[in-house]
């Protein structure tokens, strides 16, 4: 469901793909690290410049809208060990973290959650780590 090519800085999945193969067990459940790395086998891998400024990458702040609540959530995409449920910061190995990582805004995702499937889309990005801005201008939708 995600309509763009899922593009991540080639610095962030040099560090996702160590945190796969060196996560200590059970520290994070497997299927989780499970997900991540599918969403991983399917992404673009490009320079930190090259990634446009509407995707999400890791240190991203993003606004997602429920589609079937209407509710908005602001979070900071973050690596398990800095994720805070109070702070809004969102570990990427979370169900929602892993779905939304390498979205563009606009994208509608669906996200496996306890509760059933959801469907969220990507309403704004708020921030994003500077070593990640684009200065291509040519690659912002």
């Amino acid at each position: 469901m995600k309509s763009a090519p899922v593009v991540i800085p080639d610095r962030d999945f040099e560090q996702l793909n160590e945190l796969i193969r060196f996560a200590p067990p059970g520290v994070i459940e497997k299927p989780h690290l499970q997900a991540l790395e599918r969403e991983l086998d399917r992404c673009q891998i490009v320079p930190a410049h090259r990634v446009p400024r509407n995707t999400v990458v890791m240190g991203s702040r993003v606004r997602i809208l429920d589609l079937a609540t209407g509710e908005t959530d602001t979070w900071t995409l973050v690596y398990p060990g800095e994720a805070s449920f109070a702070e809004g910061k969102l570990s990427v190995v979370a169900p929602l973290g892993s779905a939304i990582l390498g979205t563009r805004v606009g994208d509608v995702v669906r996200v496996r959650a306890p509760g059933g499937t959801r469907r969220v889309r990507i309403e704004k990005i708020l921030s994003r780590p500077r070593a990640a801005r684009s200065r291509s201008p040519e690659l912002v939708r």
